[in-house]
């Protein structure tokens, strides 16, 4: 008899160890979790904070940029357009600021962006963004200019003293990084292709010197 009392004895505490786990089981109503549940879902937690983190860094800093981009695409394209329209000699401007990247489209004075009315190029991410200095080839230095006559053509001497010198614009480009990165390795930027005014736009290495 006493080998069928202990078999019983063993089915009954499995029972009870199973009945005890089905109580904090996640099914009841009641579960808890045990203090070593607790930190494996933590260190999960921060595995995964770890692994997504750089990435959404790096997917925000890619819209930044690619906003910089379009503003300066529209802002070129706004200023080729006005020249038509006012048969005139029109400049778009841009410049940092060391906090803040600004631009203006206006009709063209006798020297460098004397007639600039300037703005934000861009709005939640003004001061986030900054122009490359090292990588743009635009005229001008601090601010950079380009010029478009009456047919929205890139301007040339032709046009007055006012686009001496715009014509090496062409095949150059502004571009455009995260501002306070240590290692500046993301760009952005805009090339005005022909002498007829045609942009657009590259990402990365395209936008640097070398």
């Amino acid at each position: 008899m006493k080998p069928s009392t202990s078999f019983s004895t063993f089915k009954a505490r499995q029972l009870q160890w199973l009945l005890s786990f089905l109580k904090r089981s996640p099914l009841s109503p009641s579960a808890g979790f045990t203090l070593l549940e607790l930190l494996v879902v933590m260190v999960m937690v921060g595995i995964l904070a770890a692994l997504a983190g750089p990435s959404w860094g790096n997917f925000a800093n890619s819209q930044r940029l690619g906003a910089a981009q379009d503003a300066t695409l529209r802002a070129l394209r706004e200023g080729q357009f006005t020249a038509r329209q006012k048969k005139a000699v029109w400049e778009v401007c841009f410049r940092d600021t060391g906090s803040n990247v600004e631009y203006s489209s206006h009709r063209a004075g006798d020297g460098s962006c004397e007639n600039a009315l300037w703005e934000p190029l861009l709005g939640e991410a003004r001061a986030l963004v900054l122009i490359s200095d090292g990588n743009t080839s635009f005229v001008g230095g601090g601010p950079y200019r380009v010029l478009f006559n009456s047919r929205g053509w890139i301007a040339t001497g032709q046009d007055g003293d006012a686009s001496n010198g715009n014509e090496i614009n062409v095949e150059k480009r502004i571009s455009f990084a995260i501002r306070n990165q240590d290692v500046l390795d993301t760009y952005s930027c805009v090339f005005v292709d022909t002498l007829l005014g045609a942009v657009r736009v590259e990402r990365n290495d395209v936008c640097k010197d070398g």
